[in-house]
């Protein structure tokens, strides 16, 4: 198994974000005042913590809010998405993002998508025959992680940064997902979404600064940046549609009802996912106020 694929895993709000967002727009972004995308989430005495996460991070010290730090402090369990930090885990990702005997990848791949990512690849010196065997959604996330990765940004996100420190904290540390699920979400929406979003890719140029104004939104709290799109709910295409309903709406629909077990069992849980699943038309955050759960904004 090729070793990236470990730093590939957790790529997943990056393929929304960036396939569903800035494929629109890139405007200059502007610092708020507050930090971080955290809420304090209640319900018949019991709480636990709720914050959205960004999968790739940046060379640079990371500080949250008094109000995050203390909720971390006082929690007992870290849940992430998937533990990256777990072997296991990883190497049943890597099967599952890779055909199986008889099958390749250029038996998938349209002649418009293989166009666009040749000088993509070509500029990033990637050979498309390396990944021959693996999915289309493996290649986009491995082109996506080739773009962004420099200098100063690497694999690891906000949910890294916490699995770390409860690690050495001693704290209990419990995954949502396991490999199979977040093998789905990276091939979701089927040939026809996949290719769709090969030929859609951003250039590095654009890439890199979408994640930039994705990262400091996320870290500095801008939830009206988030708020404001719908992921492709709404979309004209039906691919986009379909690939919305298994990488977002399911995923959340699972997420939430394991955290509602979370909640009703008076422990305290800090939970950080991709921003993704906290906000936007079907968010947790949505949800858990829909179902009359108290959610406040830690600042």
């Amino acid at each position: 198994m090729k070793n990236h694929k470990k730093l590939i895993t957790l790529s997943i709000l990056l393929l929304i974000l960036i396939s569903l967002i800035a494929v629109y727009n890139i405007k200059k972004y502007t610092k708020p005042k507050s930090e971080g995308i955290f809420y304090k989430v209640e319900s018949n005495g019991n709480s636990l913590y709720l914050g959205g996460t960004i999968h790739i991070g940046k060379n640079e010290p990371i500080k949250f809010s008094k109000a995050v730090e203390n909720a971390y402090e006082k929690s007992t369990t870290l849940v992430v998405e998937t533990d990256i930090t777990n072997t296991s885990t990883i190497r049943k990702y890597g099967k599952d993002v890779t055909y199986s005997s008889g099958d390749n990848l250029y038996k998938h791949i349209t002649p418009a998508a293989k166009k666009h990512i040749e000088p993509i690849m070509k500029k990033l010196n990637l050979n498309l025959d390396t990944y021959k065997n693996d999915t289309l959604g493996y290649l986009y996330s491995t082109i996506l992680n080739s773009e962004l990765l420099s200098d100063d940004a690497n694999s690891y996100g906000f949910d890294y940064y916490f699995l770390k420190r409860a690690k050495n904290d001693n704290k209990k540390i419990v995954a949502l997902e396991d490999a199979k699920t977040q093998a789905a979400a990276i091939n979701a929406g089927g040939d026809a979404y996949q290719n769709y979003q090969l030929e859609n890719m951003l250039y590095p140029d654009d890439a890199k600064k979408a994640f930039n104004t994705q990262y400091n939104a996320v870290l500095n709290g801008d939830v009206n940046y988030f708020e404001k799109y719908d992921f492709g709910k709404n979309s004209n295409n039906k691919a986009v549609r379909d690939y919305y309903n298994s990488l977002i709406l399911q995923r959340n629909i699972n997420m939430y009802n394991k955290i509602k077990s979370y909640i009703s069992s008076g422990k305290k849980y800090f939970i950080v996912v991709g921003t993704g699943h906290v906000l936007g038309p079907d968010g947790l955050v949505k949800m858990l106020k829909k179902d009359g759960f108290t959610v406040t904004r830690l600042k």
